[in-house]
C-alpha cells in the first residue's frame, strides 16, 4: 500500500484519516487521545464532573470527527494490521455497541454509525450587500447592481450589540458579488473586512462566504475569520448553458480554485453541494470526489453541505424542488465518498418533514448548519428554533448540541487573536445543553 505524507494533525498531534493512492483510507496514530479518554473517566469517576465532561466531550468529538473510533484505525491497514485494536477503544458505558470486535476495516463502521450527536451553530447573518454580478436563474437572494445599499458600520454595529448575550456565537458574513474588475472592488472587500473585524471586537467568530476571491484577498480574512465557506454546487459544465448561463463566477475551476487556495491557506472551509438544478447522480459523485480529493491533499474542508434546490418567490426561473425524498440517498452516496473527517451538514429548514430529516441523519448527516433568525439565501424558508428541533430529534435518541465555526482540529492554524476568541466559547458551550 502506498502510504500519505500527512501535512496537518490533531489537536493532539496525531495524523488525521485520508485516502492513500488505492482509495483506502488509513490513519497512523491516536493514542494520545484514547490516554485523554481515560483521564476524563477518571475525574467522573473521581467526582470531578464538569472537567471530566469536558474532556470527554472534547475527545468524542475528535473521535467522531476523524472515524478513529470502532475500526478507523484498521481502514487501509488490512485485516491481519497489528497496529490497531481488535474491540472499540470506547468505554462500554459510552461505545453504542460495547464489546463488538472490529470486523470491517471500512468507512462504515458502526461506532461512526451510530453516533447519536447532532451539532448546529447558532447564527446570525449579516449582508454587506445583496448586489451581484452573477444571475443564476434559481437566485433567491441577489440585486442588480448598484440596487442594493452597502451595510454601513454603524447599523452592523447596533445589531451586533443587540445579539450579546443571546448565545449567538456565529456572524456568517455573506455577501454578493462585486465583479473583480469593478472599481468597486477594493471598497467591498474592506467593508467585509471591517465587518469580520467589528463581529471580532464583539465577541463573535466569524465566518465569511462571499463568493470566489483572490488568493490575496482569502489571506487577509483569514486572519478576521475562524473559518470561510464556498459552494462547490456542481461540477457539471453544462449548466453553464442553463442556470449558470449569465453567472461567470459559477465556472467549476474557479471554485475549485477557491478549495485549493484554502488548503494552501489553512483555512478552515465549508463547501457544499446545490441539488436539482439539472445534475445528474453522476454529477453529484462528480463533485463529492472532487471535494475529497482536495480535502486529501489539504486537510481542510470541516464540512460539505448538501443543499436541495427549494423555490423561492424572486427567483427567475420557477424549477421544481429538489424532491426531499431522494436527499437520504444523496447523504450516504457523500458518507461512502468522502473522507470520514467531513462533517455532512443537512438544511433542516430545507427538510421540513421530520421523518425525512431523521433519515438523513440515519444515513450519516451529522450537522444542521447555522440556525438564527433567517435563512438569506432561502428567505421563504425561515429556521425552525433549535428547541423546535431537539423536539424531533430526541424521541429518535439522537443529541442536539451547539457547536463553534470552527471544529477543534483546525484550532492551532488560527492566528493567536482568533484561538482566544475560541477558548473563550469553548469554555462557555463545554458541557452545556444546546
Amino acid at each position: 500500500m502506498t502510504d500519505i505524507s500527512f501535512s496537518y494533525t490533531l489537536s493532539d498531534g496525531s495524523a488525521p484519516p485520508c485516502r492513500d493512492a488505492t482509495g483506502a483510507f488509513v490513519h497512523t496514530g491516536g493514542a494520545p487521545l484514547l490516554d485523554r479518554w481515560s483521564k476524563g473517566a477518571r475525574l467522573m469517576e473521581q467526582g470531578s464532573s464538569t472537567d471530566g465532561a469536558r474532556e470527554l466531550d472534547r475527545c468524542t468529538s475528535e473521535l467522531d470527527r476523524w472515524g478513529m473510533a470502532h475500526g478507523a484505525w484498521r481502514m487501509g491497514h488490512g485485516e491481519d494490521c497489528q497496529q490497531c485494536p481488535t474491540q472499540c477503544p470506547m468505554p462500554n458505558a459510552q461505545c453504542p455497541i460495547p464489546n463488538t470486535p472490529i470486523q470491517n476495516p471500512c468507512i462504515q463502521n458502526p461506532c461512526i454509525q451510530m453516533s447519536r450527536t447532532v451539532t448546529y451553530s447558532p447564527a446570525h447573518t449579516l449582508v454587506p450587500t445583496y448586489e451581484c454580478f452573477n444571475r443564476c436563474t434559481y437566485c433567491n437572494f441577489r440585486t442588480d447592481p448598484g440596487k442594493s445599499p452597502w451595510m454601513e458600520l454603524a447599523h452592523a454595529e447596533k445589531l451586533l450589540q443587540a445579539l450579546q448575550g443571546t448565545g449567538t456565537i456565529e456572524i456568517l458574513i455573506l455577501s454578493g458579488e462585486v465583479h473583480p474588475q469593478s472599481p468597486r472592488r477594493t471598497a467591498w472587500f474592506q467593508r467585509i473586512y471591517d465587518l469580520c473585524e467589528l463581529a471580532l471586537s464583539l465577541g463573535f467568530l466569524p465566518h465569511t462566504n462571499a463568493g470566489p476571491l483572490s488568493f490575496e484577498e482569502m489571506a487577509r480574512l483569514k486572519e478576521v475569520n475562524v473559518s470561510m465557506g464556498l459552494m462547490l454546487e456542481q461540477l457539471t459544465p453544462k449548466l453553464l448553458e442553463t442556470v449558470h448561463r449569465h453567472a461567470p463566477s459559477k465556472v467549476p475551476q474557479h471554485r475549485l480554485q477557491q478549495l485549493e487556495w484554502a488548503g494552501q491557506l489553512q483555512i478552515p472551509f465549508t463547501t457544499g453541494l446545490l441539488l436539482g438544478i439539472g445534475e445528474t447522480p453522476d454529477d453529484w459523485r462528480d463533485t463529492l470526489e472532487a471535494i475529497a480529493s482536495i480535502h486529501c491533499r489539504w486537510g481542510h474542508i470541516q464540512e460539505v453541505i448538501l443543499q436541495p434546490h427549494s423555490p423561492g418567490n424572486q427567483q427567475t426561473c420557477k424549477g421544481s424542488a429538489f424532491s426531499a425524498e431522494k436527499l437520504p440517498e444523496v447523504v450516504a452516496l457523500a458518507r461512502q465518498i468522502l473522507p470520514p473527517a467531513i462533517t455532512l451538514q443537512i438544511p433542516p429548514n430545507l427538510v421540513q418533514q421530520p421523518h425525512l430529516l431523521l433519515a438523513c441523519l440515519e444515513a450519516g448527516g451529522r450537522d444542521l448548519g447555522g440556525i438564527g433568525l433567517r435563512d438569506q439565501v432561502n428567505p421563504d424558508y425561515p429556521h425552525p428554533h433549535y428547541r423546535a428541533l431537539a423536539e424531533i430529534l430526541q424521541p429518535a435518541s439522537w443529541h442536539l448540541v451547539r457547536r463553534l465555526p470552527v471544529y477543534p482540529q483546525y484550532d492551532t492554524w488560527l492566528p493567536v487573536r482568533l484561538r482566544t476568541a475560541l477558548t473563550h466559547w469553548r469554555n462557555r458551550i463545554a458541557g452545556a445543553p444546546y
